[in-house]
């Protein structure tokens, strides 16, 4: 017995909605394998980053790249991976006998640890072996010595008053005089030995120096004077 013609549209009708039902579950089915599929879910990015996804392929991101910091300030990522601004000072680190400073820019640098201590009179301030500041008593600072001498140190620290001219300086030809300071300390003077000449060359004739020597030779012919 035939179907009525009414009746064989409704179950075409029925099929074709039970077809399209099927195609968009299977749709979805894909669009879940495919997000499981996302690179990233395979990759493993370090504490403090995070994954994103350039043409097609998983990249590491530190979650810094998203943060704008206030002017004095930079961010770090913390011990439990988040990002988080802090003074640039906190995150800089400054070798032994170094402290940050911050310049005009807002940018860290490091400078003596000395520049952040202030001493008082007759103290200087040193940076000991463990990298800190400290202020010691300057050892000349109560030292008086004798005129044209000047207060030293030896290798091991020891205060002693010296003359300039102990070890003499100049270049040969020349003697050392102390030269004083208003403060009493002194400095050596270089004086060519012509000028010290207790007889002056004759007429005609001037002083030169020769092998650390003054001595008077003829102007014209350049002859030593006999």
């Amino acid at each position: 017995m035939a179907q009525p013609r009414c009746a064989r549209g409704a179950s075409l009708l029925l099929f074709l909605v039970l077809s399209a039902l099927q195609a968009r579950t299977s749709s979805g089915q894909k669009d879940a394998v495919s997000g499981q599929a996302d690179p990233c879910v395979a990759h493993t990015c370090p504490a403090g980053n995070s994954c994103i996804v350039e043409g097609g392929e998983a990249r590491c991101l530190s979650r810094c790249a998203a943060v704008r910091c206030a002017a004095g300030t930079t961010c770090i990522i913390t011990q439990d991976g988040a990002a988080a601004c802090v003074p640039v000072c906190e995150a800089t680190k400054c070798p032994k006998g170094t402290i940050c400073s911050v310049n005009a820019d807002f940018q860290p640098m490091c400078i003596s640890a000395c520049a952040a201590l202030k001493c008082t009179a007759n103290t200087t301030c040193v940076v000991n072996q463990a990298g800190q500041a400290r202020c010691v008593p300057i050892p000349c600072a109560d030292v008086k010595c004798r005129k044209y001498k000047y207060c030293d140190l030896t290798a091991a620290g020891a205060p002693r008053c010296l003359n300039p001219c102990a070890v003499n300086p100049c270049a040969a030809g020349y003697t050392c005089f102390p030269d004083p300071f208003p403060s009493g300390s002194s400095a050596c003077t270089c004086i060519s030995k012509c000028l010290l000449l207790t007889k002056r060359c004759s007429p005609g004739q001037k002083c030169v120096l020769q092998d650390g020597q003054a001595v008077c030779v003829n102007r014209i012919r350049g002859l030593l004077e006999a």
